[in-house]
């Protein structure tokens, strides 16, 4: 480590503190994930281990018979859906925390140079920085690796976790073996790894013949550190795309490499003449260039006293330095023009509208959101949802995006493309085979319309990237559906989709101005219409910002609801049930383990906790 360290302070030079200070960022974040993500599978199996201790199954002189299986089976699917939960969470905030270390180096330089140059004050790079950091975001969410998104490998591991304990159980069946003892091999299992089994149980083992990894939680572990790693990486390229001063990047080899393999020599070799593993920004190496990488990438700039009187000399006559000039026009500039064309069309969260009006799309009238929304929906009917769908798209001035109905493991969805960095929607797909009522139907209907709204408009984040992003989007599109549902007159309560996001936002959102007497969702799709229908806009960090600050305890919130949830259970249950859809082979009982279990714990990592909640704060008020 000693000499990585030493590499990464004598590439920084007079700005070593700020490349060591990224370092130490990204060992922080890599020496979290691991406890983190191993409690999740320990909390797993103990919530495992206390049903094979509950009276049903540990009776004095009990064993583990056939019949418990089937129970047994439900708790395991249930724990795997926690699982996914809580590793999705978890990896998406490693993400967004490992592109923002990587992007510290770059803007701590940029910053400390305009400062110098006496140019922080017209010429703020902070916000391109920030507009790099969600460029590397994006960059993650769009990686593949064997063909499977981020996605698609947390739903494997979750998999994995609930066939290997699933294994381990059908063994005990088969032995007829003490619940209680079951219990304690499960926690020891997670806890240790296999080792601890064949320590302790050498028969089992012997029977089971590898059909168990050694460490099941491994798998998460190594996704969790490639996936923080990788973003770490783009951050390091995405703002040194943006770094005015940058001119190269190096590979540094980690000290710990007790094998030589691929990184030794990307860390060698001198494909460009630049020195040994230096390449310029637009040609690094993939990184990471394998699992549990520790491999490190350091920006290298010019020499900072050369380059401070270049901006000054730049600052006084633009001709002088064409280089410079280039970048402010290649990349400030174009990011200035986004940024004022944001800026035109966003007004502050909650806070009391300038104009009451904008144009419609279609008619050229000014209308507010509610108006707009009663536009788009006068004359409409409800009994097709192809049609309805065509309909709002249409009087959206949406002509040229499709409607499709078609087989899709989820509700709904808008196909977009990005152009001259502003989202271009072009297509709405909805799944063929929806078993909800149709009012649930209807509701997905009006939540995918107000995405495809963003139809033209500068997206601060991607489409399906940054958390913080998709956290108010979908905040948005699901509220606005309930009001929408409601102006459309649709009857019958509809259990929200994203429980987890409104929970968490809502009460918050509440405490702005604008939004304290909003009790009901619809309440809130009612003043969250304007960014859409009114005001329209993609870019939520404003409203992000303002929300992280406000400081929010989901437990003792929570709380307020309890009574009313455990009053109401079988109803909420069916509520929820209703939700889900018969073709998700989700029974009542999976979801009533979930929403008991998860006020146990008051754990968001059950999804029952957060659509019980968010149903007892829709019927009781948002508080």
């Amino acid at each position: 480590m000693a000499n990585a360290i030493r590499e990464i302070a004598q590439v920084a030079g007079e700005y070593q503190g700020y490349a060591l200070s990224a370092r130490r960022k990204f060992i922080e974040l890599r020496l979290r994930q691991d406890p983190e993500i191993r409690a999740l599978y320990l909390r797993g199996a103990r919530s495992i281990g206390r049903r094979l201790k509950s009276r049903e199954f540990a009776t004095p002189g009990a064993k583990l018979y056939q019949r418990h299986l089937e129970e047994m089976e439900k708790v395991l699917r249930l724990e795997a859906d926690v699982l996914k939960a809580g590793l999705t969470k978890r990896i998406d905030r490693y993400i967004s925390a490992g592109a923002d270390a990587g992007g510290t180096f770059s803007r701590a330089v940029t910053i400390d140079l305009f400062n110098k140059a006496g140019l922080s004050k017209t010429l703020p790079v902070a916000p391109l920085f920030a507009q790099a950091n969600r460029q590397a975001i994006e960059a993650c969410y769009a990686r593949t690796h064997k063909g499977l998104y981020l996605s698609d490998r947390i739903w494997k591991a979750g998999e994995n976790y609930r066939g290997t304990m699933q294994r381990i159980i059908q063994e005990a069946v088969a032995t007829n073996q003490d619940p209680v003892a079951t219990a304690r091999m499960l926690e020891k299992y997670v806890a240790g790894g296999a080792k601890t089994l064949a320590r302790d149980y050498p028969e089992m083992m012997k029977r089971m013949q590898g059909r168990i990894p050694s460490d099941v939680s491994y798998e998460a572990l190594r996704l969790a550190r490639t996936e923080m790693t990788a973003a770490y990486g783009e951050g390091v390229v995405a703002s040194a795309l943006v770094d005015p001063s940058a001119t190269a990047i190096k590979w540094v080899l980690s000290a710990s490499h007790p094998l030589e393999d691929i990184c030794d020599t990307l860390a060698k070799q001198d494909l460009y003449r630049l020195g040994p593993g230096v390449y310029p920004v637009e040609a690094v190496p993939l990184y990471p260039a394998h699992p549990n990488e520790l491999c490190h990438l350091q920006t290298v700039h010019a020499d900072s006293r050369e380059y401070l009187e270049k901006l000054k000399r730049w600052k006084a006559d633009p001709s002088s330095q064409p280089d410079i000039e280039a970048w402010y026009q290649d990349k400030y500039s174009k990011f200035g023009k986004a940024s004022k064309k944001a800026e035109a069309i966003k007004s502050e969260p909650g806070a009391k509208k300038t104009r009451s009006t904008t144009k419609a799309s279609t008619k050229g009238q000014a209308l507010s959101a509610e108006q707009e929304i009663e536009r788009i929906l006068k004359g409409v009917s409800l009994d097709d949802r192809n049609a309805l769908a065509r309909h709002l798209l249409d009087e959206s001035g949406l002509t040229d995006c499709k409607v499709e109905i078609k087989e899709i493991p989820f509700r709904g969805y808008c196909a977009t493309d990005k152009r001259d960095n502003a989202r271009i929607v072009t297509e709405l797909i909805l799944q063929q085979d929806d078993t909800r009522p149709y009012r649930y139907q209807i509701k997905t209907v009006f939540h995918e319309v107000t995405h495809a709204r963003m139809h033209g408009l500068i997206s601060d984040e991607r489409w399906t990237g940054d958390p913080k992003w998709l956290d108010i989007e979908e905040t948005v599109a699901e509220t606005v559906a309930h009001f929408m549902a409601k102006k459309a007159g649709v009857t019958g309560e509809i259990a929200p989709s994203y429980s987890d996001r409104l929970v968490l936002n809502l009460p918050r959102l509440k405490r702005l101005h604008g939004f304290e007497n909003c009790s009901s969702i619809a309440d809130f799709g009612e003043v969250l219409a304007k960014y859409r229908y009114e005001m329209p806009t993609a870019q939520w960090a404003q409203i992000s910002d303002l929300l992280t600050k406000n400081l929010f305890d989901v437990v003792e919130y929570s709380k307020q609801y309890e009574a009313y949830v455990k009053k109401h259970l079988d109803e909420i249950v069916a509520l929820i049930y209703e939700n889900t859809g018969a073709d998700n082979n989700v029974t009542k009982d999976l979801i009533r383990g979930s929403v008991v279990q998860g006020w146990k714990e008051y754990n968001l990592d059950y999804p029952g906790f957060a659509d019980s909640l968010i149903i007892a704060m829709n019927r009781k008020g948002v508080r």
